[in-house]
């Protein structure tokens, strides 16, 4: 249950979004449909331009449990009764998998706590029931410990036992990732002159930096999983990752020397597109979650990430320059799965594994503070004395910090 005004201050949000964009946005809009019938949309947007008009329909949970897939059949009959371009269902508490696949074949967009944060802010979640997710799409953890452990192992530095990092703890993440099926346009050499063809390529983006981790030319499998470990919080958006690949294709687009065609290639390289592409269309995504055994290495007071894919027990350096990037966000899904109850079922090997870690750090407290800004705390040590207190888990960019009782 929330309040009446937790959930009319993520409607007003969601209005404000779109008219910073050019659309003029109503709240609690009733309008009749071809039907008769009278439906009450929780924010309804519209734009003219010389292709017409565009009108959007938002549905607005501000829940604790995701919704389930009734909401997206619901906005669906809405949109085709009423003559609707768009629909979106915002989700505090997220979207059930069976949701999620109703959503995509009906073609409405869902924006979940990730979302609503990277669209509008850390204030629009400030009193909202947020839980992470407990099931999604993904892919299955087929890896054993034993395997993760010997290619952590592997990678460590020293020689001989000398210099060697202490392995302080391995766990188990849930990445948040974006599948992109993209129909890319590419010129094909031939004998007397150069053809475009298209081709289809399926590019697994993580959702913490938008890293490039793993293309194919055919579609995975996925399946629901149960997100049993840790969940860091998406910190990019598909409509991102997509610009930056734009910008990538632009830049690159009239290489004509040497030097300018290697960068190319390079650069084509990191965004999973053939070197000689001349334009892509997204045609489809999927959001999803890939699950890595991650390392924490330590010596001589550095640290580092080791990630191993637990479907594959393959290392990947892309998830790991991610994590250290976003070691915040990693370390506040930590200290959230830490709170979550076992159910008692779950209490024997499973895959989630926590090596205690030899470590001076002061033990945390049972329950973490809250941010004034709505975020997760985090704990940290003061440099000057190593003294414990709480952070905010977005900083630099909110430095509010508590001190431990």
């Amino acid at each position: 249950m929330t309040s009446a005004g937790t959930w009319r201050n993520l409607e007003l949000r969601v209005a404000q979004y779109f008219q910073r964009n050019s659309y003029t946005a109503r709240t609690n809009q009733k309008e009749t449909g071809r039907s008769g019938l009278v439906h009450e949309i929780d924010v309804l947007a519209e734009r003219r331009d010389v292709a017409g008009t565009h009108r959007v329909a938002v549905e607005c949970k501000a829940w604790r449990s995701p919704v389930e897939k009734d909401v997206i059949y619901k906005l669906e009959k809405v949109m085709q009764d009423v003559g609707l371009s768009k629909g979106i269902v915002v989700s505090a508490g997220g979207l059930r998998a069976g949701a999620r696949v109703a959503a995509e074949q009906a073609h409405i967009e869902v924006w979940g706590p990730d979302e609503i944060r990277q669209y509008l802010g850390d204030e629009a979640l400030a009193g909202l029931p947020l839980v992470r997710p407990d099931e999604g799409l993904g892919i299955e953890v087929t890896v054993a410990r034993g395997v993760a452990e010997r290619e952590v192992k592997r990678a460590r530095g020293g020689f001989a036992g000398v210099g060697t990092e202490e392995i302080t703890s391995i766990d188990l993440l849930w990445i948040p990732a974006f599948e992109l099926q993209l129909a890319v346009t590419r010129l094909r050499p031939g004998i007397v002159n150069d053809r475009e063809e298209v081709i289809r390529r399926w590019n697994l983006f993580e959702a913490l930096t938008g890293r490039l981790v793993g293309q194919r030319d055919e579609p995975r499998s996925f399946v629901t999983v149960a997100l049993d470990a840790a969940v860091p919080r998406r910190q990019k958006a598909s409509p991102q990752i997509v610009s930056e690949m734009r910008r990538t294709l632009g830049k690159h687009r009239t290489a004509k020397t040497e030097a300018a065609q290697t960068a190319r290639q390079k650069a084509y390289n990191a965004i999973g597109l053939p070197g000689s592409t001349r334009e892509f269309v997204l045609e489809a995504e999927k959001p999803v979650f890939v699950p890595y055994f991650v390392a924490l290495l330590r010596r001589k007071g550095r640290e580092r990430f080791i990630a191993i894919h637990a479907g594959l027990g393959a290392r990947s350096e892309a998830v790991e320059h991610a994590l250290h990037e976003k070691v915040d966000i990693v370390t506040a899904a930590n200290a959230d799965a830490s709170k979550r109850p076992v159910p008692d079922g779950d209490r024997g090997d499973g895959p989630s594994i926590v090596t205690p870690a030899s470590t001076s750090t002061p033990t945390q407290p049972p329950v973490a503070a809250s941010c004034r800004c709505g975020a997760v705390m985090v704990l940290r040590q003061r440099k000057a004395d190593g003294a414990a207190f709480w952070g905010c888990s977005t900083f630099p960019r909110c430095r509010h910090t508590l001190a431990i009782d």
